[in-house]
């Protein structure tokens, strides 16, 4: 891949890295216990579905930005060098 191509690349993971981290922290402030209890059972339902979808969207984010993590990485580390043992 040549220079500039790489640089595009690097950027617009950086960029992706960043909004992950950033919706990741937003997710964790919003999945936090509310310090009002839900009192009735379609009020704990609705939070108990919305902590269960942000759970899984946190997941999601987690593994994603493990591969961003790892492209930025082998991105820094540059190109591979591959040895064949005979």
């Amino acid at each position: 891949m040549d220079k500039k191509k790489q640089d595009y690349f690097k950027k617009r993971l950086e960029t992706r890295q960043q909004e992950l981290r950033a919706w990741s922290h937003a997710r964790s402030r919003m999945a936090a216990p509310s310090t009002r209890t839900a009192q009735d059972i379609a009020d704990r339902a609705a939070s108990s579905y919305t902590k269960e979808f942000l759970f899984h969207q946190s997941n999601n984010d987690r593994q994603l930005l493990q591969m961003v993590d790892g492209a930025l990485h082998r991105l820094r580390e540059g190109p591979l060098r591959v040895h064949l043992l005979r």
